[in-house]
């Protein structure tokens, strides 16, 4: 076994009033000393190279990851320096084929498995790619997992990165998105959040090339005891660049949500847009929910729009259920079923989006 102390995960790019301690999050465990690699790729078209390897063992997945364009913030910073410290899993795809094409991958731990890998996309010029990462344990397993995905999309790429986690109760996720896109290049994100005992997951996109744009969309459940911490960040420096985050979640029993959402427009995204929104359906008392929705702006020219709401199921929701004979239980049952469904209804599998409906039942 091994002690992790991590105390800067999740940073917040412009630090708040520390009393609320909202501007970072940390994390200190043990966890199993040996790696296990518990990644299986279960559906892969032909438009794809793939290169995969230890640091040590794979010299490709080395010389693309020294390829990437500048990627690092504070925020991805604590997950960039723990995969580096160590040994871990590497992962590299490219597409050659501008045909659409799709890969998942599957991560799927058991009882006392320590996993850490990194992901490096690269979408060259015009291609279209759909990546879904599906992360999954039994549900009283204890793991520990740490993965970083760098996706870089060239001038008119498009890519879909869907990651959907659907750990047990007794597992620790610490998971780190980043994206760098181009002139006229397309990035959607989607992202389902259900399991887990301590969830990390940070979100940064490089809207860096003139009319790109970037699209997220999230969806969890926190109950029972589970710590859920977000953060969510677009640094927007390419002119006419477009993104829009949509937050979507339930709150039950004692559960735990942070949620840090920034759009940064720097000097020089002149025609900008940006809009965050998050919304929290709060199911109990004694849940706990942490939001700051922050824009910082540096440019003139540029729209921004953000918001957050929070409440409990509305008297006239409730008396439209109870009036066709459903109870408060079962409207709470059907709403968190919806938040979570809709989002889901984006993945381009209906495989995935029955075994997302069956882990929420």
């Amino acid at each position: 076994m091994k002690n992790i102390k991590l105390d800067s995960i999740n940073k917040i790019p412009a630090s708040t009033w520390s009393w609320l301690k909202i501007n970072r999050a940390s994390l200190e465990t043990a966890v199993n000393s040996e790696l296990t690699d518990c990644l299986k790729i279960t559906e892969s078209t032909s438009g794809i190279k793939i290169y995969r390897g230890t640091d040590s063992s794979c010299s490709e997945t080395a010389v693309l990851e020294k390829s990437l364009p500048p990627m690092e913030t504070p925020s991805t910073k604590t997950v960039t320096d723990f995969l580096n410290s160590d040994l871990k899993f590497t992962t590299a795809i490219i597409t050659e084929e501008k045909s659409p094409q799709k890969i998942v991958m599957e991560f799927n731990q058991k009882d006392n498995q320590n996993y850490s890998g990194r992901e490096i996309i690269i979408a060259e010029e015009g291609t279209d790619l759909t990546l879904i990462m599906i992360f999954s344990s039994m549900p009283y397993d204890s793991t520990f997992c740490t993965t970083q995905t760098k996706i870089w999309a060239k001038k008119g790429a498009k890519v879909h990165l869907v990651k959907v986690q659907l750990f047990g109760q007794k597992s620790i996720h610490l998971d780190d998105s980043v994206f760098f896109a181009e002139d006229e290049s397309s990035i959607k994100m989607t992202q389902i959040e259900l399991g887990g005992e301590k969830t990390f997951t940070g979100v940064t996109s490089f809207l860096s090339g003139e009319s790109s744009a970037f699209l997220l969309n999230t969806a969890y459940i926190a109950q029972k005891k589970q710590i859920l911490d977000i953060n969510q960040n677009v640094i927007m420096n390419g002119k006419n660049t477009n993104t829009a985050i949509k937050v979507n979640g339930v709150l039950k029993d004692h559960a735990i949500k942070t949620y840090r959402g920034t759009i940064d427009f720097q000097r020089g995204c002149a025609g900008a847009k940006g809009d965050e929104q998050e919304e929290t359906l709060l199911l109990s008392p004694q849940s706990i929910n942490k939001s700051i929705p922050v824009i910082l702006c540096d440019e003139e020219d540029v729209e921004g729009t953000h918001g957050s709401t929070c409440g409990k199921l509305g008297s006239d929701e409730l008396f439209y259920f109870q009036s066709r004979g459903i109870t408060e239980n079962d409207a709470e049952k059907i709403m968190t079923k919806a938040k979570i469904l809709g989002t889901a209804s984006e993945i381009p599998s209906l495989q995935i989006q029955e075994k997302i409906a069956s882990f929420i039942e």
